[in-house]
């Protein structure tokens, strides 16, 4: 059994486009794999929810564009493991766990697959985000979706191993995901891990404020990027240039998951082409926005120099973006209760006309 997420992207390459690719919905890892038989096989990140309700969603789009893409990179036996009906490839059928659903505050972690130089695993960015999402502690007793393991690379032709979804199918997905989580929960909250996902997750934001008013649905730039936490990671950092596979993703890897991590392999890539306007930094870039291909700027996949990165800065660190997140959440339920309160003011959609009467002493 070959698991995909945790090989780095050059093994990718070196895979046989021959062998049967598994991609599991629900939670099904090793435990549940003896149906799959002794044979080799690559089992790919398991599509974690969407397929019973509560969080029944349209699955299909999904599945046909991840699909695609595998048939693009040479893969040609793809099976769905898991309930019948979401496509036509072959299903070896599996019952997945049933979801929990509590109210008030949902978290919905999301990764990808990609790749991340020649050191870190292609689940980075989903190990990171399920790492944060699991290290929360809030007041009230939150639904913590399982992690999304699937995003946007737009760069996934340059590099073997990373694959993407559809950007307008990615944005569907999570609106509908929005939508199914509305009814129950006060603040939605995407709690992103790959910055290819985010100008796609404002767009879900401004979709879903604009039609579910009686929730609200946020995301953030990245992890680790604004306030105490991007002052801790500036005050400890060591490297000019931070992207990608880079000090602070080797860092959070090697806390979260040492086993996973090949320092041997570890190659600096310092010389993203930065102009006064254009730059690379996890805390922020310029005021120009450009995607220009990746390997203009770096041969092996990182942005920065990953040999820097230890387990102690990765822990402070994800301690530090842990505190920062829980912060954000309760900033977003202090906003919805203050939203409610001007509702029942009389701050409500029409209240212009009273307001304008008044003007024109009609009132």
């Amino acid at each position: 059994m070959i698991h995909y997420e945790d090989l780095v992207f050059p093994q990718v390459a070196e895979l046989s486009r021959d062998l049967p690719v598994i991609l599991p919905l629900g939670g099904c890892r090793k435990g549940h794999l003896e149906i799959v038989g002794k044979q080799d096989v690559i089992l790919l990140p398991s599509i974690p929810y969407g397929f019973e309700p509560p969080l029944e969603l349209h699955l299909e789009p999904m599945i046909a564009s991840l699909v695609g893409f595998l048939q693009e990179d040479g893969f040609h036996q793809i099976h769905l493991l898991g309930p019948r009906g979401y496509c036509e490839l072959p299903v070896i059928p599996y019952q997945p766990p049933p979801l929990h659903i509590n109210e008030g505050v949902a978290i919905v972690p999301i990764g990808h697959t990609e790749q991340h130089g020649f050191h870190l695993p292609l689940s980075t960015d989903t190990v990171i985000a399920d790492g944060l999402a699991r290290q929360l502690q809030l007041e009230s007793r939150p639904t913590r979706l399982l992690v999304w393991p699937y995003g946007v690379s737009t760069h996934r032709r340059q590099y073997p191993g990373t694959l993407s979804l559809d950007p307008r199918v990615f944005e569907n997905l999570f609106t509908e995901v929005a939508h199914r989580l509305a009814s129950k929960h006060s603040v939605i909250y995407f709690l992103n891990g790959h910055g290819g996902n985010h100008s796609f997750l404002v767009n879900v934001c401004k979709f879903a404020g604009e039609q579910l008013r009686d929730s609200l649905t946020a995301t953030t730039f990245l992890h680790t990027a604004s306030g105490q936490a991007e002052a801790t990671l500036r005050q400890h950092r060591q490297s000019r240039v931070m992207g990608h596979a880079c000090e602070l993703e080797t860092s959070f890897l090697l806390h979260l998951k040492p086993e996973c991590v090949r320092m041997e392999w570890v190659v600096d890539e310092p010389d993203f082409l930065e102009t006064a306007n254009y730059k690379m930094d996890w805390t922020g870039e310029g005021a120009l926005i450009l995607n220009p291909p990746w390997s203009d700027d770096t041969r092996t996949g990182s942005y920065g120099q990953p040999s820097l990165g230890t387990a102690a800065k990765g822990k402070l660190w994800m301690d530090a973006a842990v505190s920062e997140i829980q912060l954000q959440i309760a900033e977003l339920q202090q906003q919805f209760a203050l939203r409610q309160q001007r509702r029942q003011e009389g701050w409500v959609e029409g209240a212009w006309r009273n307001a304008w009467l008044t003007r024109r002493g009609l009132c």
